[in-house]
């Protein structure tokens, strides 16, 4: 059923007018363009007032900073942070393995694979220029003793057996200016996958036995003389 609209207006004129229907219709007609056009404006108001930093807004996603140094076993890093410039040894444990932790002198035997750095590249792999794997024959090396690029020495220190490494390792901890074997170029960045299959712990620790210090120096008494003088 329809909602029967009541005007009540003050002025007898007024009512006058509405007396007829064609009258009675334009005043309602005029009166609901009024209505809308009221609307409209509250809506552009509404809109123009909304801050635009409020309507762009966007939720922020933080990301945890790139680890350097060994890594704490309950505190593995991302591994699709990669950053533009590498200048010192990066480590990003996937996997933390169980038992001794390598020490200088232990004998490993690891899989790897290495790849020419490039932040650009999904987890930083550009070109792979050497991997174990391909030969199916694991890498042996005692940490300290065997002749390899310093950022292996430092980066395979502390890892257990069933670790696995990942090393990204600046120009001057690998192979610097020169290069290597013409697939590594001068002043490269290189990021290696590393796991531990097996490991013979280095030798104990030689403590130095401890030092006695010197008896305090005494002045010499002097002999007395057979004279009595």
């Amino acid at each position: 059923m329809p909602i029967p609209l009541t005007i009540s207006l003050t002025s007898p004129r007024a009512n006058a007018l509405l007396n007829t229907p064609t009258r009675f219709k334009i005043f309602t007609t005029t009166l609901a363009w009024c209505a809308l056009g009221s609307l409209s404006a509250c809506a552009t108001a509404s809109v123009t007032t909304t801050p635009a930093s409020v309507a762009a807004a966007k939720p922020v996603i933080a990301r945890e900073p790139v680890a350097v140094g060994p890594l704490s076993a309950n505190a593995p890093a991302p591994v699709d942070v990669m950053p533009a410039v590498v200048t010192d040894l990066i480590i990003r444990d996937s996997a933390i393995g169980k038992g001794d932790a390598a020490t200088p002198g232990a004998i490993m035997s690891v899989h790897y694979t290495g790849w020419l750095y490039d932040p650009k590249m999904p987890r930083g792999k550009g070109q792979k220029f050497d991997s174990s794997l391909d030969r199916n024959e694991r890498f042996n090396i005692t940490l300290g003793v065997s002749r390899v690029i310093q950022g292996w020495t430092r980066g395979l220190a502390g890892m257990k057996v069933g670790t696995k490494r990942t090393l990204i390792i600046p120009p001057s901890l690998g192979y610097g200016e020169r290069g290597a074997g013409g697939v590594i170029p001068p002043h490269a960045t290189l990021l290696f996958e590393i796991e531990l299959f097996t490991m013979t712990p280095g030798p104990a620790p030689v403590l130095a036995p401890a030092v006695t210090p010197p008896p305090a120096a005494t002045k010499p008494v002097p002999e007395a003389s057979s004279s009595g003088k």
